[in-house]
């Protein structure tokens, strides 16, 4: 009987308490799969941003290496190869993506000054956090003076920099113009440069290369031309501030209502515009604008320069810088052809 008791005991403490170990077992299991996964997503973010965060010194080391390897011309390709995506989002505005990238090269010594490696601008961008030396023209006479220049926290927003900078409106004459040949004398006109020489001719028969036509040329940089802007509508598209109009300047930019009401539309979405969606950038428009600008930190002037069109349509601007990993690398190097060399700067 005592025997027969025991057996029952025993049954009942296994049916009870057995499932409740298997499912302590599910449990602590499905939780270590949960923890994989989110070391999994981590990881994978983490190379994202470490993808993302590409500094000066790591794409002149990629330059290095792909110049040894291949030579000069294939070193410059591969970089602007880089580059191109993000010259690409503000080239739909007027941006010469030749010019742009001949301008890379020669502001930032074919990626080796320190301002580029440290301070991630390749483009010589004036500004504050980063003092160095430079050569400026006065009066026909080349002085070098240590000037503020800015500080990038990437390469991707050096370059960004550069472009922002090219909507400026003190660039429109460059953003209007037809080719990169016109483009390349508009930047040195708008005072980007004190070089005489910054232009060029592109002429580099036995002879230096030292402006922006110069290292198209000798670069082939023009096969980056690739710009979707037709010539006789260009000035329908190329970037322009967007600020409140009176109703004459309404029919005068009539040009402008395609972006003034795709803004509108955007605001419309986002809660901070209420008014009609009609392509006249009024009172009303402004005021959501300056909300807008308030709530993302930017400043609330109400006009609609390129940094807050860039925060209002983040979708349009993603591009990243992404170094190739050693067998992407190869594929490049084998992908381009090396060219006679020529003088660098």
């Amino acid at each position: 009987m005592l025997r027969n008791n025991i057996i029952l005991i025993a049954l009942i403490i296994f049916i009870f308490f057995i499932p409740s170990i298997q499912v302590f077992a599910a449990e602590a299991a499905t939780a270590e799969e949960i923890e994989e996964n989110e070391n999994s997503i981590s990881d994978t973010e983490g190379e994202a941003d470490i993808k993302k965060e590409v500094s000066g010194q790591q794409v002149y080391e990629y330059y290095q290496a792909i110049k040894s390897e291949s030579g000069r011309q294939a070193a410059v390709i591969a970089v602007a190869t880089l580059v191109e995506p993000i010259l690409d989002e503000y080239a739909v505005f007027g941006l010469h993506k030749p010019a742009a990238l001949a301008q890379l090269f020669m502001e930032s010594s074919f990626l080796s000054s320190r301002l580029s490696r440290e301070g991630n601008n390749p483009y010589g961008i004036k500004g504050t956090g980063y003092l160095g030396a430079t050569n400026e023209y006065i009066d026909g006479k080349n002085d070098v003076l240590d000037l503020p220049f800015e500080a990038f926290e990437s390469f991707e927003e050096g370059v960004r920099g550069y472009c922002r900078l090219m909507m400026d409106t003190r660039y429109l004459p460059v953003r209007q113009a037809y080719n990169s040949t016109d483009a390349a004398k508009c930047i040195k006109e708008c005072g980007y440069a004190s070089d005489p020489h910054y232009v060029g001719d592109g002429n580099i028969q036995n002879r230096p290369i030292l402006g922006i036509l110069d290292n198209i040329k000798a670069y082939q940089l023009d096969q980056f031309v690739r710009n979707p802007l037709e010539p006789k509508i260009r000035y329908k598209q190329i970037w322009r501030d967007i600020s409140k109009q009176t109703g004459a300047q309404f029919l005068a930019y009539w040009y402008l209502q395609p972006r003034i009401s795709e803004i509108q539309s955007e605001l419309h979405s986002l809660g901070y515009y209420e008014g009609k969606i009609d392509g006249w950038f009024g009172q009303e428009s402004e005021a959501a604008v300056i909300a807008f600008q308030m709530q993302y930190g930017l400043d609330t002037d109400g006009i609609v320069g390129i940094v807050t069109y860039e925060t209002l349509f983040p979708g349009k601007f993603t591009a990243k810088i992404v170094i190739p990993d050693e067998e992407e690398e190869l594929t490049v190097l084998e992908s381009v052809t090396e060219q006679p060399s020529q003088q660098e700067q």
